[in-house]
């Protein structure tokens, strides 16, 4: 590989690009202080790093036949490039169980404070087969298992992993993101260790994160998503799985700080859970394409006459209605089983008629 200097950046020209696809491109006299002045040669390629915790050793260059050991070796070489708008994946092999906590950034969690991936995508994956085999957790008071506390400029993704926390932490957020960062969550399972962590996945600073496709939560905390400081939580699930009858002291879903959570579709929930379903300060908004009743939790919480709570318009039946609250005054949907409704009357099922309802704050009505 040749690298050539040409006034304050750097740019890398492969010799081989198969081999830096194959992950074999490793910066070389590179260390942090060149990273955080910005001086980063280019990766040439997209590129593939292994991590292997049984087998693995960091003087490996990272391919599958010779990982690393650590997964924060890994992500230090990932961040050493800057990315050229190309894409690095960390491959975490099975049976990795990476209980240092990433810190990028240097806010919340002590210690392990890393460089920021730099203009591209980062993925790090386990076992798409079953998340349960690749581990990051905990293992501090007061730590999170990965938090991004600086603008990075890159899209990072979490696919096919397990998060959890350190049992004897008295906060601990799983996943958080500060200062306008894009993360995704793909096929994740989150353990919380009850009483102990105060946030699942955090969204703050003008954040955007996103979970997608299946995830899996157990354990008891404060509440699951959070989203402030202008902030968006996006919720795109197919599955949503509950073990063990999780409980949220605060709700499932909190927003404040002129922030925002999207529900766009969970396809089905497995499970239960108790505590309140949200709580949304007077200045923040939760929309959702789903029956806010259907969320986990078994009570309603706290949302100001201020949010604009919405459900799909249906079909519904009128045993099937969501339970009307004051919030929820002036939505509407339809009903397929109305019984001679007549307009702003009492809304009875069992027949046939189909018949817009409103949300009146305490009943629906036909409308």
């Amino acid at each position: 590989m040749a690298i050539s200097i040409t006034h304050s950046f750097v740019s890398v020209i492969a010799d081989d690009p198969a081999a830096a696809s194959a992950g074999q491109v490793t910066p070389s006299n590179w260390n942090d202080a060149h990273v955080v002045s910005g001086i980063r040669p280019l990766l040439p390629a997209d590129v593939i790093y292994y991590v292997n915790s049984a087998t693995g050793s960091d003087s490996n260059v990272g391919t599958s036949g010779a990982p690393f050991l650590t997964f924060l070796h890994a992500w230090n070489t990932v961040c050493a490039f800057d990315l050229n708008g190309r894409t690095a994946t960390i491959q975490l092999q099975d049976s990795v169980v990476d209980y240092d906590p990433v810190n990028v950034g240097g806010l919340l969690s002590p210690g392990n404070t890393l460089a920021t991936p730099l203009n591209g995508q980062m993925i790090v994956q386990g076992n798409a087969g079953d998340f349960t085999k690749v581990t990051i957790g905990a293992t501090t008071d007061s730590s999170t298992c990965f938090t991004l506390g600086i603008q990075c400029n890159s899209q990072v993704i979490f696919q096919n992993l397990t998060f959890t926390d350190n049992a004897a932490a008295t906060f601990c957020a799983l996943v958080a993101s500060i200062n306008q960062n894009l993360i995704t969550l793909h096929s994740t399972n989150f353990v919380l260790n009850p009483v102990n962590a105060s946030v699942g996945v955090w969204a703050a600073g003008q954040t955007s994160i996103t979970v997608e496709t299946d995830l899996q939560v157990a354990g008891d905390t404060d509440k699951f998503f959070l989203s402030e400081s202008l902030s968006t939580l996006g919720i795109n699930l197919d599955t949503l799985t509950l073990v063990g009858t999780p409980a949220y002291a605060v709700g499932f879903l909190a927003a404040d700080t002129d922030s925002q959570i999207v529900i766009n579709h969970i396809g089905s929930i497995v499970g239960t859970a108790t505590g309140p379903r949200y709580n949304i300060d007077p200045t923040s908004l939760l929309q959702s394409q789903v029956t806010i009743s259907s969320l986990p939790g078994d009570a309603d919480g706290v949302a100001d006459s201020l949010e604009r709570l919405s459900i799909p318009e249906g079909p519904y039946t009128v045993a099937t209605l969501p339970v009307a609250a004051t919030f929820m005054k002036g939505w509407q949907a339809y009903v397929t089983d109305a019984l001679s409704p007549t307009f702003l009357g009492t809304l009875t099922g069992g027949s046939s008629t189909v018949t817009r309802v409103v949300c009146t704050g305490s009943a629906w009505v036909p409308g």
